[in-house]
């Protein structure tokens, strides 16, 4: 009894390793071949073309309109010469520095008032003025004294001479008067200047108005004569 349970576990332990190798064996599946290239069964389709980039590339900003003296207002550049408001008239009063009236010189073109200016130092001028011909004349705020027609080219600057011709002139003395101690300078009835002088080392000659004529007197200072001075 002993043996034959001996014998059927040794059978059943055969069949058991039987049908294991059999399921192991059914298992096994055969490695690819590794030498042979893959076949790829896909079909490789062209790249699509880029969009065309526009060039070539300007990186310099824009110069805007305005941002540079060089450019008018719409941005463009000015033709070459192009005539800027940089002129100047400047108007010589003859006769001017002893009239006691105000004068006053009046700028015009084409009829057109451009300006009016008192006459200062026997001089007026008139700047930034465009190219083209002026009319000055000089008034005394009513009457008309004298006029000039002035031809202003370009950049260029001009020069008139007005003679304030009616224009009452009078004497004039700085130091008012016969006054030895002090500088003074004489203006004489036509315009022409004095001023006080040492003829010597201790003789001044001092100039004067006496009935809007010119007069000098000669005196001896008590000590010396220096630059026109008594000392």
């Amino acid at each position: 009894m002993k043996l034959t349970e001996k014998n059927l576990f040794m059978a059943v332990c055969s069949l058991f390793v039987i049908l294991a190798a059999s399921f192991t064996t059914g298992l096994i599946v055969s490695e690819p071949d590794l030498k042979k290239p893959a076949v790829n069964n896909a079909k490789t389709l062209p790249p699509e073309p880029l969009p065309p980039v526009a060039g070539p590339f300007d990186i310099t900003p824009p110069t805007l309109p305005g941002s540079d003296p060089a450019f008018d207002v719409t941005g463009q550049l000015p033709p070459p010469n192009t005539p800027t408001d940089t002129g100047t008239v400047v108007v010589n009063i003859a006769n001017g520095r002893n009239s006691q009236r105000s004068l006053f010189c009046r700028l015009t073109k084409d009829g057109v008032d451009i300006q009016q200016v008192q006459v200062s130092d026997a001089l007026c001028s008139f700047v930034k003025l465009s190219p083209g011909v002026y009319d000055v004349e000089l008034n005394d705020g009513i009457t008309v004294i004298d006029q000039q027609r002035a031809s202003l080219e370009g950049a260029a600057g001009v020069s008139v001479t007005l003679v304030a011709k009616n224009a009452k002139t009078f004497c004039r003395d700085s130091d008012n008067g016969l006054a030895y101690d002090q500088f003074g300078i004489t203006i004489d009835q036509y315009g022409k200047e004095f001023p006080d002088v040492c003829i010597s080392d201790r003789i001044v000659r001092e100039f004067y108005c006496e009935d809007n004529q010119l007069k000098q007197s000669d005196t001896t200072c008590s000590s010396a004569c220096l630059s026109g001075v008594c000392k």
